[in-house]
């Protein structure tokens, strides 16, 4: 059970071809498997997100399809996204991905002027699960994947948010934003 990555490579005479992904092996006890998330991959506009207006659009650099996730101070300081699901009981393995793309135009990349934070409200509770700033730009999307096992069973609000100085703005774009149970 859980995540594998698997490699597979054909080795010809001209040429050698690689392929990577991750095989998800789940619990026969998990009751719901698979992405919790609707519209996850932001193609549906706001369908089944609350977000801050103009977060969530059409652009061209999405990482998949035509729509994603642009947090860069449209007219506030503070923006999100975020969606409430039940994460089904008796899957041992829980997690949160999505891809993330961080630009900035600080002048100072070694300060922290602009925040992104991924949080899960559960039971009356906040807990926060990763943050990425302005002093630290991506070359690119990146990939990220948290642990949310202890969310297993519960009823969550996943919260995705941005915090913005007055100054210079950061970028932060995401893209198919998933919550797996296995």
């Amino acid at each position: 059970m859980g995540l594998h990555t698997v490699t597979i490579t054909g080795i010809g005479t001209t040429a050698t071809r690689s392929v990577t992904f991750t095989l998800a092996i789940h619990s026969p006890s998990c009751t719901n498997p698979g992405n919790q998330f609707l519209n996850s991959g932001f193609e549906s506009g706001e369908a089944n997100w609350a977000p801050s207006p103009g977060v969530i659009a059409q652009r061209t650099d999405a990482r998949t399809g035509t729509s994603n996730v642009l947090f860069a101070n449209h007219r506030a300081d503070y923006e999100m996204i975020s969606q409430t699901v039940t994460v089904p009981t008796g899957c041992p393995f829980v997690t949160l991905s999505f891809w993330l793309r961080v630009e900035t135009t600080e002048w100072q990349p070694t300060e922290e002027n602009d925040l992104l934070r991924l949080d899960a409200q559960t039971d009356g509770r906040e807990y926060q699960l990763a943050y990425w700033t302005s002093d630290k730009p991506t070359n690119g999307y990146q990939q990220v994947t948290i642990d949310a096992s202890r969310l297993a069973g519960r009823t969550v609000r996943v919260l995705l948010s941005s915090w913005q100085d007055a100054s210079l703005p950061t970028r932060f774009s995401v893209d198919d934003f998933e919550l797996n149970a296995y």
